[in-house]
C-alpha cells in the first residue's frame, strides 16, 4: 500500500525462458560489488543508498535499493516470466556484538519477454532498522531464488550520530502520481544525481528546525555551480516508504527536521564528482557531502572519446571529424560535447538527448551488426544506416534466388527503404538498394 501524505506537508514527499548461466550471474554480481556506483556502462548492477534520520531517542536507517530487470533471472511460467529474489541487510556495531537484520522477499512477474532484459525498468524496495547513536557496518545480501544463489556484497559503514545536517536526498523533481495522491519519489541511484534530461531535486535535512536558510558551496568537478544561501524549505519528519514500485518520502509531525530544497540544480551538472559543502556565517565548512553525477546506461562508446568522434563520419563531413581529431586527447570530450551542443534541443541543460540517442544507436550497431570476421557493426552498411536513421519501422528477412540472405528495411516516417544482402555468408550485409 502507499503511504498517506501528511496534512499540509506536500511530500509523501527472464534473461531467457531458460535460466542464465550461474557463472555469468556470479561475474555480474562480482562486478557490482567490486565497482559499486562506478558508472560502468552496460553492466547490470544494484543501486543502493543509506539514509540515517532522527527517530525518538535514536535514529532510523533506511536502506533503499534499485534492481534493473536485466539483473534478475527470469523463468518461463505458463504465459509469463517470473523472477524471485530476496534482499536483506545485516547491521552490526563496531564490536560486532549487536547484529540486526531486515529483509524482503519478492516475486516479479512480467508478460513481455523483452522487458526481462530492460535496463530502464526496475524493482525497488526499502528496508529500515532502528539504531542507537553510533557507527555500524552494513552488509547487503542479495539472493536470486531462481538459481538458489546468495551473494553478500561489500560491507558499508554508516553513522547514526548527532550532526547538524544529514545526507542529502536526491528526488525526482516531478511529482509521482498514484491514484489521486501526489508524492515525492526517491531517485534511488545510489544517492547520486543522474545525468539525464529528467530533472531532479536535492533535499538537505537539517537538525535545527528554527533556522531559515543554509549557506552552500556546490562544486561539479572544477566548476562552482552554486555559492549562496538556500532558503526554500519545509519542516517535517522524513520517512521512506514503498508506493507502487517506487520509494517515496512521507512527512510526519514527529522527529521533524528542516528540509532545504535545491530545485533545478541537476540541469546545470555534468557527469563527474559533485561536492555539497554547508558553510557557516564565516564561510567555513561545517560539513561536506561528496556525491557523484552519474550517467545511467551511458553509451559504451563514450568511454572512448576518440572512437566516439570517429563515429561522426556517419553523419558529418570528413573535415569536421578531422578537425575534432586534431585536438589534443585531453580536449576530445570538450570538443565532442561542443559539437553536439549546436544540435541540442534542450540548450539550457547540460544533458543532450540527441547526442545520447546517437551513441545509443552506435552501441546497438556495434553489437548487433558485428560480422563473423569480427568487423565492428559500426563499420558495416547496416550499422551505418541504423546509426543515421535509427530503428526501421519494418524489417523483413528473406532469401534471394541464389540462396543469399537479404534484408529489407522500411522507414515509414521519412519514406525510405534499404535493401541489404549477405554475399559471403559471414553476417556482413552489403547495401544494394536505396529508394
Amino acid at each position: 500500500m502507499c503511504c498517506n501524505p501528511f496534512g499540509e506537508v506536500l511530500i509523501c514527499l527472464l534473461k531467457t525462458a531458460v535460466k542464465k548461466k550461474l557463472f555469468l550471474f556470479i561475474v555480474l554480481i562480482a562486478a557490482t560489488a567490486a565497482y559499486p556506483q562506478s558508472g560502468l556502462p552496460n553492466i547490470p548492477r544494484i543501486f543502493s543508498e543509506i539514509h540515517s534520520l532522527p527517530y525518538k531517542d535514536g535514529y532510523v536507517v533506511y536502506y533503499s535499493y534499485k534492481i534493473p530487470y536485466n539483473f534478475l533471472v527470469f523463468e518461463k511460467s505458463n504465459f509469463d516470466y517470473k523472477a524471485k529474489y530476496a534482499f536483506g541487510i545485516e547491521v552490526s556495531d563496531s564490536l560486532a556484538k549487536s547484529v540486526k537484520r531486515a529483509s524482503s522477499e519478492r516475486d516479479v512477474i512480467l508478460e513481455d519477454f523483452e522487458k526481462t532484459n530492460s535496463v530502464k525498468d526496475f524493482e525497488e524496495g526499502v528496508l529500515e532498522i532502528e539504531l542507537k547513536k553510533g557507527k555500524y557496518d552494513v552488509i547487503p545480501i542479495f539472493t536470486d531464488k531462481n538459481i538458489s544463489t546468495e551473494v553478500k556484497q561489500r560491507s558499508q559503514v554508516i553513522s547514526a550520530l548527532s550532526g547538524a545536517y544529514f545526507q542529502p536526498i536526491v528526488t525526482d523533481a516531478a511529482p509521482f502520481i498514484h491514484g489521486d495522491k501526489s508524492y515525492t519519489a526517491l531517485a534511488n541511484y545510489g544517492g547520486d544525481v543522474p545525468f539525464s534530461e529528467t530533472p531532479y531535486d536535492i533535499i538537505i535535512p537539517a537538525k535545527d528546525t528554527v533556522q531559515t536558510s543554509i549557506n552552500l558551496l556546490i562544486t561539479n568537478g572544477a566548476d562552482t555551480v552554486y555559492n549562496g544561501a538556500a532558503k526554500e524549505s519545509f519542516s517535517a519528519g522524513l520517512q521512506f516508504a514503498e508506493c507502487n514500485s517506487r520509494i517515496v518520502l512521507q512527512g510526519s509531525k514527529e522527529n521533524a527536521t528542516k528540509n532545504f530544497i535545491l530545485k533545478g540544480l541537476s540541469s546545470k551538472l555534468y557527469e563527474g564528482p559533485l561536492t555539497i559543502s554547508v558553510l557557516d556565517s564565516a564561510k567555513k565548512t561545517i560539513v561536506q557531502f561528496p556525491l557523484n553525477v552519474i550517467w545511467p546506461n551511458k553509451p559504451f562508446i563514450l568511454m572512448n572519446y576518440e572512437a566516439a568522434i570517429k563515429v561522426l563520419k556517419n553523419i558529418e563531413k570528413s573535415e569536421v571529424v578531422d578537425s575534432l581529431l586534431s585536438l589534443s586527447s585531453s580536449d576530445y570530450q570538450k570538443g565532442l560535447f561542443g559539437y553536439w551542443k549546436k544540435y541540442d534541443k534542450t540548450p539550457d541543460t547540460k544533458f543532450n538527448p540527441l547526442m545520447a540517442e546517437f551513441y545509443m544507436r552506435a552501441d546497438y550497431a556495434a553489437v548487433n551488426f558485428r560480422t563473423l570476421t569480427n568487423k565492428s557493426g559500426i563499420e558495416t552498411d547496416r550499422g551505418k544506416i541504423y546509426i543515421k536513421y535509427g530503428k526501421p519501422s519494418k524489417m523483413e528477412r528473406s532469401t534471394s534466388g541464389n540462396g543469399k540472405i537479404t534484408e529489407n528495411w522500411r522507414y515509414e516516417a521519412i519514406g525510405l527503404d534499404f535493401s541489404f544482402i549477405d554475399n559471403a555468408g559471414n553476417g556482413e550485409f552489403t547495401l544494394i538498394k536505396k529508394r
